[in-house]
């Protein structure tokens, strides 16, 4: 899974203070543990998500530095938006990197030459969510089954179209459920 990571930085240029790139980086990682539960493991579903504000003498190569440090952890841009007026230059980036990657992008980023200003990582335990969708999904998967199984069956047209308008209703809520956990998945993994 990924989290996010919002990077500031800050540029001191000719007797004033511009500030410089913010950067919010989305980082989510899977991470995830075997957490018991009635003689079955069952994995943690974590979504984490990280802000660091850096101030940067060079904003430019700061930007260079932070698309390689990207490269090198797998990750990519959600977002990159950047405010460059008199008083300062500004990027405000919305990251996406692998949930196994998320500590060592952090590590990486408050290592370099830029000065960090703060930082702040969070973190949602959707474990509970994830696990009820996939057995509500298992339960409509069977009953789908066996309307089918009927609908094959069905003599009259008044039974054929109440079993399909099921199966439709049925279908929707699957597609939804099964949208939902796709969701999640991928912010569990990025």
């Amino acid at each position: 899974r990924f989290d996010a990571v919002d990077l500031n930085f800050e540029t001191a240029e000719g007797g004033f203070e511009k500030k410089g790139e913010k950067t919010k980086a989305l980082v989510s990682g899977a991470n995830s543990k075997p957490m018991p539960q009635g003689g079955k493991s069952i994995e943690k579903k974590i979504i984490k998500d990280g802000t660091i504000t850096l101030r940067s003498q060079k904003v430019e190569l700061s930007k260079i530095w932070i698309d390689s440090l990207l490269k090198k952890h797998g990750g990519y841009y959600q977002s990159e938006n950047l405010d460059n007026n008199d008083q300062r230059i500004s990027y405000d980036l919305s990251v996406r990197v692998p949930s196994q990657h998320f500590e060592a992008l952090l590590n990486d980023l408050q290592q370099g030459k830029e000065e960090c200003m703060g930082k702040s990582i969070s973190a949602r335990d959707v474990t509970e969510e994830f696990v009820d969708i996939e057995s509500r999904l298992a339960t409509k998967r069977e009953y789908l089954q066996q309307y089918r199984l009927l609908l094959s069956r069905a003599a009259s047209i008044k039974d054929i179209l109440a079993l399909e308008e099921n199966i439709r209703v049925l279908q929707e809520e699957i597609d939804s459920q099964e949208g939902r956990l796709n969701y999640l998945r991928d912010q569990v993994n990025y």
